[in-house]
């Protein structure tokens, strides 16, 4: 192969794999070994892992990182763990790489040399002997393993609340069905962390899909531990979107943003807000990001009373009080 079908070559593969080749793909289209190391050696290729490059520079986006991390991983590699929650949207974009590969069923049979971590800087293979197809899909081109698969590897390391996070996002982006999750939760036998995703989907709030910031799901949280009923999350009630609200009950939330609530717009607009939902009768209570974080216990214990004289909630029997018994005589 002459040079500049090379190079031909290499600019077609890098424009349709985000800017990275793998020297396994250029053999198999006709370049030889010695052309493959010499555009290595003059830095047109610019090593990422073991056998795979980076094409001119090695200023990649997140998907030719991505990309790479599978082209090393081998033939049979997916993304996993925390990057496959990335690419897939059920997490924040993190900068960590993670794949994962079937391994041979033989115990005594070695890891492949393409799995050594020292080739591989920076890169984490897994090894699995269960990793069937219907736990794999493809995003932007690249084998990810599935939301299911994705969130029982996360629940080895992430806490409850980032599972929680990734199941919901999952939900809304039908990513998942919490059925067929919650049945591949129950099938997993002696892995790390089932035991955590099972509480996180006991403790499931479907309200929470319609929330759009951490402190909106922290007020969900809060009515849970209370035993309240999950809230309605910015439903409609009069022609406005309130934050939260009960139905057959009067009581609405409604949380102070501090950056949706600065202009006089703003302002004139919740007073507005306040005022149709007091004519129509509801109770209409405001909140901050302060009362919750700050004073969770007293904020709970307020907003339970709020719900019990709804009948939202029901009233706690009252314990009765510890009687003193003395053996002297009264006076």
């Amino acid at each position: 192969m002459s040079n500049v079908d090379l190079t031909e070559l290499i600019f077609a593969f890098a424009t349709k794999q985000d800017g990275v080749v793998n020297r396994r793909q250029l053999i198999a289209a006709g370049a030889s070994g010695h052309q493959v190391d010499s555009r290595v050696k003059n830095r047109s290729l610019r090593k990422l892992y073991a056998g795979v490059y980076a094409v001119g520079h090695d200023r990649l986006t997140p998907l030719g990182r991505q990309r790479a991390a599978v082209m090393a991983g081998g033939p049979n590699a997916v993304l996993s763990h925390r990057a496959a929650a990335s690419l897939l949207g059920l997490l924040p974009p993190d900068r960590k790489l993670e794949v994962i590969r079937s391994s041979s069923p033989d115990p005594h049979r070695p890891p492949p040399a393409h799995a050594s971590r020292a080739i591989h800087p920076g890169l984490v293979i897994h090894r699995t002997r269960s990793l069937n197809r219907q736990e794999i899909t493809i995003r932007h081109g690249i084998p990810v393993t599935s939301a299911i698969r994705t969130i029982i590897n996360l629940a080895e390391r992430e806490p409850p609340k980032s599972l929680d996070l990734a199941i919901r996002r999952g939900v809304a982006g039908n990513l998942l069905d919490l059925a067929e999750l919650s049945r591949a939760v129950s099938e997993c036998r002696g892995r790390k962390g089932i035991a955590k995703l099972k509480k996180v989907l006991e403790q499931w709030n479907p309200g929470k899909l319609r929330s759009r910031s951490e402190f909106e799901n922290e007020v969900a949280d809060v009515c849970r531990d209370i035993g309240a009923p999950p809230p309605l999350i910015n439903d409609m009630r009069c022609g406005h979107e309130v934050d939260f609200q009960w139905k057959g009950s009067s009581v609405i939330l409604e949380s102070d943003g501090h950056p949706y609530h600065l202009s006089r717009a703003d302002r004139h607009r919740d007073y507005q807000k306040m005022l149709d939902l007091a004519a129509a009768g509801n109770v209409v209570v405001r909140i901050d990001e302060k009362m919750i974080f700050g004073n969770r216990a007293g904020f709970a214990m307020k907003l339970r009373k709020l719900l019990e004289d709804e009948g939202v909630v029901e009233l706690q029997p009252v314990s009765p009080q510890a009687v003193a018994v003395s053996d002297r005589a009264p006076p």
